[in-house]
């Protein structure tokens, strides 16, 4: 249960900073882009930690599967069905629910190495 309200929590977290980060970063995709792609990525990160998956890269795998269809459909139905409003960011943002976990789950097991290394030594 805990695993699936941290995951919850986090996409949610991930979320709002796409929506709010217009208000603070300015108005070029290059800049957006990557500092989504940074905040996914450590939230992720922070996930996999909460979690401490026996298997990352499965898990990252799973994750980057439910991301795309959730984020799909859901740019599909705000972006297509309810307003006819697409754009090249759509893809950007589904692109980017689909990569993180590849590079998140990774990044997880060679921090998580590191962090065992310290404890032992």
């Amino acid at each position: 249960m805990k695993d699936y309200l941290a995951f919850v929590v986090l996409v949610c977290m991930g979320y709002l900073y796409a929506v709010a980060q217009k208000y603070f970063i300015p108005e070029n995709v290059l800049m957006r882009t990557v500092s989504l792609l940074i905040v996914s990525i450590v939230l992720f990160i922070v996930f996999f930690f909460i979690v401490d998956p026996a298997q990352p890269a499965k898990l990252s795998r799973t994750l980057s599967l439910i991301l795309g269809f959730v984020v799909g459909l859901i740019i599909l139905v705000q972006h297509y069905v309810i307003t006819y409003t697409p754009s090249l960011k759509n893809l950007i943002v589904l692109a980017i629910s689909i990569v993180v976990p590849f590079i998140s789950g990774p990044l997880y097991g060679i921090l998580n190495n590191l962090k065992r290394k310290n404890r032992a030594a």
